[in-house]
């Protein structure tokens, strides 16, 4: 598995759509910019941090750390699911719906890999799906 890469103009790009978000907060005169610039700077932390717990997990090369750290984020996952609605089920099911959908979709993510999806458009393709590569094949759409 080969690791994705961040140039500099990655960075740049991404910063710069947060930048044109507050700017219009502050043209618009809708009072966001503030809370957009404290959620861009949480994020970058957050995002820096669990690239150091990743890299410690995936260090120890030890199957049952990192299906223990999956378990974790999706149990983190399902409660920030859980918390997110305005009208709640009584007791625990909002946290039972979370935990189903959030862990249906981390095992359909994590253990379907294999299942790859080509979009074709004019003379070049390309494909959709873990382990990805480049594919030509003009005119059609295929399911592998």
């Amino acid at each position: 598995m080969n690791p994705i890469l961040l140039t500099p103009l990655d960075i740049s790009i991404a910063a710069s759509l947060i930048i044109l978000d507050a700017a219009l907060s502050i043209w618009l005169k809708l009072r966001l910019h503030r809370q957009i610039a404290i959620a861009a700077t949480r994020m970058v932390v957050q995002l820096v941090a669990i690239g150091y717990v990743l890299r410690f997990i995936f260090a120890l090369n030890n199957p049952a750390a990192t299906l223990l750290l999956v378990l974790v984020m999706v149990l983190v996952a399902a409660r920030e699911v859980a918390a997110r609605p305005e009208r709640r089920f009584k007791g625990k099911s909002n946290l039972v719906i979370g935990f189903v959908s959030v862990g249906f979709a981390t095992f359909v993510t994590a253990a379907l890999p294999e299942r790859r999806v080509t979009v074709h458009s004019g003379d070049m393709g390309y494909t959709i799906g873990p382990f990805a590569r480049r594919a030509e094949c003009p005119g059609r759409s295929v399911i592998s």
